[in-house]
Order: structure tokens, then sequence, then C-alpha cells
């Protein structure tokens, strides 16, 4: 192929990925609703607990009080998202604005992703290809664009992946190159707690096993990210520490699971990226073992870092579940190896014969492409369509109690997003003034609007949905809206 031709096929590929890319992101970026877990970040990184927030969006408390709001059960996260989170929010407070934030570590991801393979290709159409794997994982694309440090998590991965596969290179590096990579993983032990697991699987890797890169340049990596940690214990860990364990994640431990459900939550695609890897290796590559060599060295890490998920979930600290957010950052890394394994195959058809490689690139794309266009973002809340029911249905001399949490989600939709409904029209939302029904407050009530599910959390909700002269007028998820009949019988 002839270079204006390869040229014109490389851009082509590009365009047509950006494109990609672009479609779906357009029901994700601009959904306008918060679920729960995002409307408690949102207000921690302003220094409020939900039930505090403000009805002006320009009032904020100082940088210290984030921190003690954060560490309080804000996130369960070191804080660094969240803090990101503040500075990202004085650009604007519209959900799609604040959902950009986790949308660029998730397209950074991509790119490191990208940039990885093709250091190790050469090829730009075959890694911008296998790069589509990460659109495989839906509940990966739904915390793509969550207000949460996921993608944070996804990001500091993929620099993992980018460090490994650099390291097997020849050339020398000096200090100042090691200690800015140490600070950019410095910068990713904010994201998440569980980010340590893979950071220090790699240090160790590269001290212990691995020994390719002189132990002196290991160790000025590792001075941030040192420095980072015991700053995080500091002023959040040892604080969050006495909220474990999280009652919420029980259900989803291994011993916990039933035999069906264990079949149902893990023989999935995401097991096989798990599985492959070493078959092929013991099929195909056991002569060329080299811990030198990428696919080897990767594959090896991986492997070892599925063996600690596993104690992890047995010890009761955090669940490998595929189906739930607590594992994402595991499942991610599992991509990467899986992605090295398609690499070597296609090379090898590539060589050997063209034709062979077409369709097998052609039914990879198609898989994955199929996959990601039937992807639709998926929220855990119903607020909005309980707003346009009470639009539709309220009457704005009416009025609704509700609890804290949704009562910061209302005043998150009217004040700080404006949020397209006829608000001069709707009822008068109230905030209980406890965490149970008053009696004057059923007396003048119409609605009472609350979150449900963990009971521990949401006391209030037993009180509500066990009133026999109440009934849920609407809400499937986590929010109920339940109608006051009393004021019916005792108008």
């Amino acid at each position: 192929m002839d270079i204006k031709r390869q040229r014109l096929l490389t851009y082509s590929t590009i365009s047509l990925f950006i494109i990609f890319v672009l479609f779906w992101i357009k029901g994700s970026i601009f959904y306008s609703s918060f679920n729960i877990d995002e409307i408690i970040l949102f207000f921690t990184s302003r220094g409020f607990f939900p039930g505090e927030a403000p009805s002006d969006p320009m009032i904020i408390n100082p940088l210290g009080t984030m921190f003690l709001v954060n560490r309080a059960g804000g996130s369960l996260d070191p804080g660094m998202f969240t803090y990101l989170l503040r500075i990202w929010s004085f650009g604007s407070t519209q959900t799609w604005w604040l959902r950009s934030l986790p949308m660029l570590f998730f397209l950074l991801t991509l790119f490191l992703f990208f940039f990885s393979l093709k250091k190790q290709s050469n090829n730009t159409i075959i890694s911008l290809l296998l790069s589509t794997l990460l659109f495989t994982n839906t509940l990966l694309l739904d915390y793509a664009f969550t207000i949460r440090p996921y993608s944070m998590e996804y990001c500091g991965l993929a620099f993992i992946f980018y460090l490994l596969l650099s390291n097997r290179e020849t050339k020398r590096e000096d200090f100042g190159e090691n200690f800015l990579k140490g600070l950019v993983l410095a910068f990713f032990v904010g994201s998440r707690y569980l980010f340590w697991i893979p950071l220090s699987l790699y240090f160790f890797f590269e001290i212990f096993i691995f020994k390719k890169v002189p132990i002196k340049f290991i160790l000025t990596q590792s001075i941030a990210p040192l420095i980072a940690g015991l700053t995080y214990i500091g002023i959040s860990y040892r604080f969050q520490l006495n909220l474990l364990p999280m009652l919420y994640a029980q259900a989803s431990f291994l011993k916990n699971l039933e035999l069906l459900q264990i079949k149902i939550h893990f023989f999935t695609h995401k097991l096989w990226f798990i599985i492959i890897p070493p078959i092929y290796l013991y099929l195909f590559k056991r002569e060329e073992y080299h811990l030198n060599q990428p696919i080897w060295a990767i594959s090896l890490f991986s492997f070892c870092l599925t063996i600690v998920y596993i104690f992890l979930d047995l010890f009761g600290i955090s669940p490998i579940h595929f189906r739930e957010r607590y594992s994402l950052g595991f499942q991610v890394f599992t991509i990467f190896p899986f992605s090295l394994i398609l690499l070597d195959l296609i090379t090898h058809y590539l060589k050997e014969d063209a034709k062979r490689f077409i369709f097998t690139m052609l039914c990879t794309f198609l898989f994955f492409g199929e996959k990601s266009f039937n992807y639709e973002f998926k929220q855990n809340s119903d607020l909005v369509p309980i707003m346009r029911w009470l639009e539709q249905y309220g009457k704005k001399d009416e009025i609704v109690y509700c609890e804290s949490i949704t009562y910061a989600m209302v005043l998150f939709l009217r004040n700080y997003n404006s949020y397209s409904i006829d608000w001069n029209q709707m009822p008068e939302f109230r905030k209980f003034k406890s965490n149970k029904a008053k009696t004057e407050e059923y007396k003048i009530a119409n609605y009472f609007f609350v979150v449900s599910g963990t009971d521990y959390l949401y006391s209030i909700d037993d009180t509500l949905r066990n009133d026999p002269k109440l009934s849920k007028a609407e809400g499937y998820y986590f929010h109920k809206l339940y109608k006051n009949s009393y004021k019916e019988i005792n108008p």
C-alpha cells in the first residue's frame, strides 16, 4: 500500500472513531439528573452535607470544611476528585459541565490505552480498534460520566499500564523524568483507596520480579506517591475506616452469593478477559517466555492482581462482583492483557494471511461496536420523572415534604441546574424537620418525596411505606412519591 492510501485509511479511521465517540456520549453527558451518590459528592465538594445545602449556588464553604465533610462520609475516597469537582464547579453547575470532568478522565484513559498499544504495534488503525475494548463494559461506561472518582481511577490504571510497557524498553531515563512520573502517580493516589493495590503491586514487580529498571529510578518514582498516601491517611482515611464495613456492599461478596447468582454474575465476557490470556500464553507463547516481553509481563501482573482482588473479597474488604462498581478498577485492568493477546493474534494474521487479518478485525470491530452502539446511559435515579409527574398533576398551593437528600436534589435541579420545569406552577417543597415524619407535617403535606432503599440510611422511608393511608403516586428505583390520604379523610 502506498503512503497516500495509508494516510487516507489512517485519517478515515481516526475520523470514524471520533464520530463514534461523539455519538456515544450524546445521551450521557446531557443527562440532567444526578443519583444519590452524585448529589452527596457535589455538595461535599462545596463543603456541605446534603441536608445543609444552601439555596444560593454562590455560597461555598472553605476548603478545610470540604475535607471535614468528605472524611465524615461525603465520599469513601481520599478526596482529590472531590477537590477537582470543587474547582470544576466554579465554571458552571450545569450537569453537562459537571459530567464533563469524569468524561475527560475517561477520554484520557482512552488516549493512554491507544498510545500504549500504538507504541507496541506501530499501527494506528489496529490500536484504535483495540481501544474499543473499553466500550464493552457497560458498567464502566456508566461511571465514566458519573460524578464519582471511578473514571479518575481508570486513568491512573491506564498510566500504570503505560509505565509497565515503557519500562520494558531499553532506553535510559533520568531522575527528573522518573520523579515526574511519580508525581503523576501521586495525583492518582487521590482517586480511590483501592488504587493502592495495583500501584503497590507495580512497585513490587518492578523491584523484585521484573528488575528491568534500575532500582534507584523506581524508588525515585515511589517518593511522591508515598508522601501523598501518608497525607491522605492523615486527613481522611483513618477517619473513614470507622465507617467500614460498608453494609450496602455486603450482598455483593462471594460468600453471600448463591451458586446460581455466581453463575449469572460472573460468566460474562469480563471473565474471559481474565481466562483467555493465560490459556493463550500456555498454548502459543510458552517457548517465548521472558518477563521483558510486554505480553508476558502484563499478563503476569494482571494474574497476580486477580489473586489479590479475590483475597480482598474473601476477607470482606472489597467485593469482586463483576456487575457492581466496587471492582471497576480491577475490571478495567483485565482489559489490558487481553488487548495485548488480540494484538499478538492480529499481528500474526497480518504477517501470515492478510485476508484472515481483515476478517478478524472486521469481526472484532462488529462485535465490540455492536455492544457500544447498544449502550444506554443508566442512572439509578427517577427524580426527573417524578418532578415531571408533579408538574403535570400537582398544584402550586400543595406541599411536598422531602427528606434531606431528596430535598438537596430538588434544590439542585431548581437553583443550581435551572432545569426546564415551570417552577412557578410546582408545589412547594419543604424539608422534614427530623428523621421521622412529624404529626403536624402529616396534617399539611399533600405528598411525601423520599429516598427509599437502605433502611439504616433512610429510616424515614420505613415510616411512610408502612402507613396504610399513604399510597405511592410515582417512583421506581430510589425515589418514591407518596400521596397523603390523611388530608382527604380529614381536610
